[in-house]
C-alpha cells in the first residue's frame, strides 16, 4: 500500500478534524442546552427541518464548484491534462469566487424573501419564516466561501482552515448562549448566532487566499468547471434528501415529537461523520489523482476502503456502545422527554459507514470527471428514501427512519461502486470486508441484546469494556496485514509528536 498517500492523507484528515470538530461541534457542545431550553423535542425537530431547507437551496447556488475546482485545478480542466501554473490558478479561482458570490446571492437571497410562506406550506413549520430567511442567508455566506476552503485542502494548507473553524466556533457558541440563556430568543436567535459566524468564517477565507479578494466571473474559466460541477448538483441535493427528509415527513404524519427524537439519537451518530468521514473525505481529492497515476492503484484503492471498513467500524461500534449514556447524560429537559432517543444510534452509525464507503467508491468517477453517474446513483438511493420513509416512519417511527437511512445509502454504495469499477477498476477486498463488518454487528447485537440494561452499573461497565475488546479481537484475528499495521503505526506516532 503507498505508505507515503497514507501518511498524507491521514496527517492532514487528523487537522481537519480539530477543524471539523469546531465548526460542527457547536450542536454537541450545547445540545444538553437545546434539550432544556427548546419547548421539547417538536421544536428541535423544527430547527432541524429548517436547517434542511437552508442546506438544499444553499447546494443549488454551489453548482458542485468546489470539486469542479479541484479537478480543474489539478487537470487543467480535461482528461488527462496537467496541473495549471500559479498565474493560471490564480485566475480560476477568482473566477469561481466570483461565480459563487453572484449565485449565492441570487439563490439564497431570493430564497430569503419566501421564507416565510415556505415555512408554513411546505415544511410545516410554522412561525419560523425569520429563521428560515437567517439561515438561508448565513447558508450563502458559506457557499460564498467553498472556493477558499476547496483550494486550501488542495494545497494541504489545512492549519488556516482550522483557525476559520475555530472562529466560528466561538462566535456560534457564544451566540447561541446569549440566544437561549440571556435573551430567550430561541430559534430564532440561533440563526442570528449562525449567520455570524458564517460571515466571520467568510472574511477570514478573504484573509487567507488572496484570490479571493479579486472575485470576478469569466464565463471561458467558470464553464469547464460548470461542466464538471453541475452535473454533480442533483447528487449533491439528494444526498442531502436521503440524510435529512425524514425530519419532513416527521412533521408531515403529525410526529415531531417522534421526530425530535431521532434527531437527538442522529447527532450522536453523526460523530461518524463529522469525526471521520468529512475531514477524510476533504484531503481525498488532494491524494486520489497521485494514487491513480501509480500501477498497483487498483489495489490501493480496494484497501483504502478496507482500513475505512476498519476505522468507521471501531468508531461506530463505539458511538453506539456510549449511545443510551450519552443521551440520558445529556438530556436535561425536566421529564426526561427525550428517553428512548438511543434506539436507533446503532443503525445510523452503520449508515454512516457505509456512507464512508461509497465516497472511496466513487473515486472512478471523481477521476475521469464522470460525475453524472455519480448523480444518478445517489438520486436512486433518494428516491427510495423518501419512498421507505414514507413507508416505514407512520408503523415504525425512528427505527424506520433509521432503517430507510441504511438501505440508502446501501443502494447508493452498490450502485456507485459498480458504475465507478467500470471506469476505474478497484479491488475490494471482500473477504476482509465481511469480516469486519460481521464482528462489528454481532458484536453490538450481543450485547444489546444480551447483555445488562445499558442504564446500570454492569452494563455501562460491559460496553465501556466492548469498546476496546472488539476492535482488539479483530487485530488479533489479523484483520490488518504488517504492511498495514506498520503504516498505521508510523502515522500515529507522527501525529502524536505533532500533539
Amino acid at each position: 500500500m503507498g505508505s507515503g498517500h497514507l501518511a498524507r492523507l491521514g496527517k492532514h484528515s487528523t487537522v481537519l478534524l480539530v477543524g471539523n470538530l469546531l465548526s460542527r461541534g457547536v450542536g454537541l457542545v450545547l445540545i444538553g442546552l437545546y434539550t432544556g431550553k427548546l419547548e421539547g423535542p417538536a421544536e428541535l425537530n423544527y430547527w432541524e427541518a429548517l436547517l434542511l431547507a437552508s442546506t438544499l437551496v444553499s447546494m443549488v447556488s454551489a453548482h458542485g464548484i468546489t470539486p469542479a475546482l479541484q479537478w480543474v485545478l489539478k487537470t487543467g480542466g480535461s482528461q488527462g491534462g496537467g496541473e495549471l501554473d500559479q498565474q493560471a490558478q490564480e485566475r480560476v479561482v477568482a473566477a469561481a469566487v466570483g461565480w459563487l458570490l453572484l449565485t449565492a446571492a441570487i439563490v439564497c437571497g431570493g430564497a430569503a424573501l419566501l421564507a416565510g410562506p415556505f415555512s408554513r406550506a411546505v415544511l410545516n413549520v410554522p412561525g419560523h419564516g425569520l429563521t428560515l430567511a437567517l439561515l438561508l442567508l448565513s447558508q450563502g455566506l458559506r457557499v460564498a466561501t467553498y472556493a477558499a476552503e476547496g483550494v486550501l485542502k488542495l494545497r494541504f494548507r489545512t492549519v488556516p482552515l482550522v483557525l476559520m473553524s475555530f472562529g466560528e466556533f466561538i462566535i456560534q457558541l457564544v451566540g447561541t448562549i446569549l440566544a437561549l440563556v440571556v435573551f430567550e430568543t430561541g430559534l430564532e436567535g440561533m440563526a442570528i448566532a449562525a449567520l455570524v459566524a458564517a460571515l466571520v468564517r467568510f472574511g477570514l477565507g478573504l484573509a487567507w487566499l488572496p484570490e479571493m479578494r479579486h472575485a470576478r466571473i469569466d464565463f471561458v474559466l467558470v464553464k469547464p468547471m460548470l461542466r464538471y460541477g453541475v452535473p454533480l448538483m442533483p447528487g449533491a441535493v439528494a444526498s442531502i434528501v436521503l440524510s435529512l427528509s425524514d425530519r419532513w415527513f416527521f412533521n408531515y404524519f403529525g410526529m415531531a415529537d417522534d421526530g425530535g427524537l431521532y434527531a437527538f439519537g442522529d447527532k450522536w451518530a453523526r460523530l461518524v461523520e463529522m469525526v471521520l468521514i468529512t475531514p477524510l473525505v476533504a484531503m481525498w481529492p488532494a491524494v486520489y489523482f497521485n494514487i491513480a497515476k501509480e500501477p498497483d492503484a487498483q489495489r490501493q484503492f480496494g484497501r483504502i476502503a478496507t482500513l475505512w471498513l476498519g476505522l468507521g467500524g471501531a468508531f461506530a461500534f463505539a458511538v453506539t456502545m456510549a449511545g443510551p449514556s450519552l443521551t440520558s447524560l445529556f438530556d436535561t429537559s425536566s421529564n426526561q422527554l427525550y428517553a428512548g432517543a438511543a434506539r436507533a444510534i446503532g443503525v445510523l452509525t452503520a449508515g454512516y459507514v457505509v456512507l464512508g464507503l461509497m465516497e472511496v467508491a466513487r473515486v472512478g468517477l471523481a477521476i475521469t470527471g464522470r460525475t453524472r453517474r455519480t448523480a444518478a446513483a445517489v438520486v436512486a438511493a433518494a428516491a427510495l428514501n423518501v419512498g421507505l420513509n414514507f413507508w416505514l416512519i407512520p408503523a415504525l417511527g425512528s427505527m424506520g427512519a433509521a432503517w430507510s437511512t441504511l438501505l440508502s445509502y446501501g443502494l447508493a454504495l452498490v450502485l456507485v461502486l459498480a458504475l465507478s469499477r467500470r471506469v476505474c477498476p478497484q479491488t475490494w477486498e471482500w473477504g476482509r470486508l465481511a469480516w469486519g463488518s460481521g464482528v462489528f454487528v454481532g458484536s453490538a447485537l450481543l450485547v444489546s441484546r444480551y447483555g445488562p440494561a445499558a442504564g446500570t452499573v454492569p452494563g455501562v461497565c460491559l460496553r465501556a469494556g466492548a469498546v476496546f475488546a472488539v476492535p482488539a479481537f479483530l487485530l488479533a484475528t489479523g484483520f490488518l496485514t504488517l504492511e498495514e499495521r506498520t503504516a498505521c503505526r508510523l502515522l500515529l506516532a507522527e501525529n502524536w509528536q505533532r500533539v
